[in-house]
């Protein structure tokens, strides 16, 4: 037995699984940034192929490819999932982009609004019940938004696409039966036939960057398949052994590591008005944790990008 002052070893490893992920998707602009001499798209469809020959090779080795097998034969299942796919490609793209153009702050915000977002879609989508601190979250995670829209005489579609689209990618994976991994097998396959495509129609016009230029563009490119994956596969793991009020504390590290590497690394323009518009969200971020301790007795979510 272990006392209530000494946590269970299977709540350490799901600890450590979760640092590693969130972690991991916080400074993975370090890495994309390494590839900026590539364009964005092209690094997406790398990005897509390595990322499913990466989970196939997974879920061939811990048999579960005959739940992927099953989903391709549900009509309802391939629907549902083609639609997933579509938002988390578009996901990944939009953050790719965003951080080859020096826009990592505006990414951040983007992952900073997306829980305060899923709670919205929650709310009038599946209609969940949102409590009185749910409410000002929003709200004040909404005054952000209209600051930093005001701040930059334009609308930060980059935050708002990058919360949108994992927004919707959280509801679609919310209401699907099938395991994390044979979920982001079907996805990554279902995308890597157009990605495959047009990288070989890149390269038939001397125009794709694989195998042409320097051996360590080669290596990041597949590099990128990997890094895609496992901090998913490690997240997985972490939502299995931890309550959902260290689960819902632990997602923040990611965008709050994409901050400081914004700031600190890459040197991105961080002004006043900026500053006030991130402190709303976090404000709104601080009464979402609040009311996540309220609510610890409901089980974590299982689905990640």
């Amino acid at each position: 037995m272990h006392g209530p002052d000494r946590p269970s070893p299977r709540y350490g490893g799901g600890l450590a699984f979760g640092l590693g992920a969130y972690g991991l998707w916080g400074v993975a602009p370090l890495f994309w940034r390494e590839l900026g001499h590539v364009p964005a798209a092209e690094v997406l469809g790398h990005r897509i192929v390595w990322a499913f020959v990466f989970f196939a090779l997974y879920a061939a080795a811990t048999g579960t490819l005959g739940g992927v097998l099953a989903a391709l034969r549900d009509a309802r299942l391939r629907r549902r999932l083609g639609a997933a796919a579509l938002c988390v490609g578009f996901n990944w793209f939009v953050f790719v982009y965003a951080v080859m153009t020096e826009q990592v702050l505006e990414v951040s915000l983007g992952y900073f609004i997306n829980p305060l977002l899923s709670i919205a879609l929650g709310r009038f989508v599946l209609g969940e019940r949102l409590r009185p601190l749910q409410m000002g979250a929003i709200a004040f995670a909404t005054v952000g938004v209209v600051i930093a829209t005001a701040a930059a005489q334009s609308i930060p579609w980059i935050a708002l696409a990058v919360a949108t689209s994992f927004g919707l990618y959280g509801l679609l994976r919310k209401t699907t039966t099938v395991t994390p991994l044979v979920g982001s097998t079907f996805e990554t396959l279902v995308l890597s036939i157009p990605a495959l495509g047009g990288l070989l129609w890149l390269h038939s016009r001397g125009e794709g960057h694989m195998l042409v230029g320097e051996a360590s563009t080669d290596m990041l490119l597949v590099a990128a398949g990997p890094v895609t994956a496992v901090p998913l596969l490690l997240f997985v793991h972490a939502a299995r052994r931890l309550p959902l009020t260290t689960v819902g504390f632990l997602q923040y590290l990611a965008p709050s590591l994409q901050f400081v590497v914004a700031v600190v690394v890459f040197g991105e323009a961080l002004d006043a008005t900026t500053l006030l518009a991130f402190g709303f969200v976090w404000f709104g971020l601080a009464q979402f944790g609040i009311s996540a301790i309220r609510s610890s007795d409901r089980p974590p979510e299982r689905t990640h990008n």
